[in-house]
């Protein structure tokens, strides 16, 4: 039986990655198997999807690599909307950028943005991105040739 722990005698590794910060506190950067490589530097998706969640018109995000001959991956996004409120649209692709940019470096920020509403959960109630990232591999293409979930922003 697979399974993503590695044991070394008391010990038993997650394959979660981080660093011990100047304080000497650990800090979690992401999951080994999550990684993105995009413009020749690592880009752990859940970084980039707690940004994403922090926007006020955002409640679940998940991020993807797609296969990019000048980047490496493409960085994308697959989000859920909150329900909107009277008044307020959803946030535009270029929006959500700006929002990104103001707090990530510029290769982490989101090159497109699908809009899904279905969310896709595992057995521990957690979002299932695997299940997201199949949706991309599977979904549609428009004349443009980009993959589209429910919508493209």
């Amino acid at each position: 039986d697979h399974t993503a722990a590695l044991r070394d005698g008391d010990w038993v590794c997650v394959r979660d990655l981080g660093h011990v910060d100047p304080q000497g506190r650990l800090r979690v950067a992401g999951r080994e198997s999550r990684m993105l490589v995009t413009m020749a530097k690592k880009l752990f998706p859940e970084e980039l999807e707690t940004v994403l969640e922090s926007h006020p018109a955002i409640a679940r995000a998940s991020v993807h690599g797609l296969p990019d001959a000048q980047r490496g991956a493409q960085v994308v996004a697959i989000v859920q909307f909150t329900a909107p409120t009277a008044g307020m649209a959803h946030p535009s692709l270029q929006e959500v950028q700006a929002w990104c940019r103001a707090r990530l470096e510029a290769f982490k920020v989101p090159r497109r943005l699908w809009a899904h509403t279905e969310w896709a959960f595992t057995a521990s109630g957690k979002t299932d991105h695997l299940a997201l990232g199949r949706l991309l591999e599977t979904a549609p293409h428009h004349p443009d040739n980009s993959p589209c979930l429910t919508t493209i922003l």
